[in-house]
């Protein structure tokens, strides 16, 4: 298993640098995209998440309007394994070529080992960093308002586009 790992990160660790100089000119998030993204978060506890993302418009207000589905859970030792399934909204800009900064909304499902099954919502901040025009590094801010144990504090994840 952390040798399949160590070869899945090293192969995309070489794609970002070998794609480095292809043509990150523009906007990458088009009407029409895909973005699917693995993150890491950090909590109190350790969490991940995935989520995919649609963008439906591609010049609102000078930025992007997309909706997707996150899957987050953190997992803190004495509460457990805590998850939520949140369909989200997000609107971004882009403030160069490369980096775009993002925020939105998450409504959906939670479960909290302690407080039981019930509506979660919320707000995100983030941003990414294009490395070319097909993937992404990036950071987000997550608040979750019923049961915050849903959704990592702070992630950082890795975006392919589609």
């Amino acid at each position: 298993m952390k040798k399949t790992l160590t070869s899945v990160l090293l192969a995309s660790l070489l794609a970002m640098f070998v794609n480095f100089n292809a043509n990150a000119l523009g906007s990458p998030l088009e009407k029409g995209t895909i973005a699917a993204t693995a993150a890491l978060g950090f909590q109190p506890g350790l969490g991940a998440s995935l989520s995919g993302e649609y963008v439906l418009v591609d010049s609102w207000w000078e930025g992007h309007f997309a909706v997707g589905l996150g899957i987050q859970t953190v997992a803190i030792s004495s509460e457990g394994l805590n998850f939520g399934i949140l369909p989200k909204a997000t609107y971004g800009i882009f403030l160069t070529d490369a980096i775009e900064v993002h925020a939105g909304i998450q409504l959906g499902f939670g479960h909290n080992k302690n407080r039981g099954n019930g509506f979660a919502y919320g707000g995100l901040l983030g941003g990414r960093y294009f490395f070319n025009d097909t993937m992404a590094a990036g950071l987000e801010l997550n608040y979750t308002g019923w049961g915050a144990a849903y959704t990592p504090l702070v992630s950082l994840g890795y975006t392919i586009l589609f």
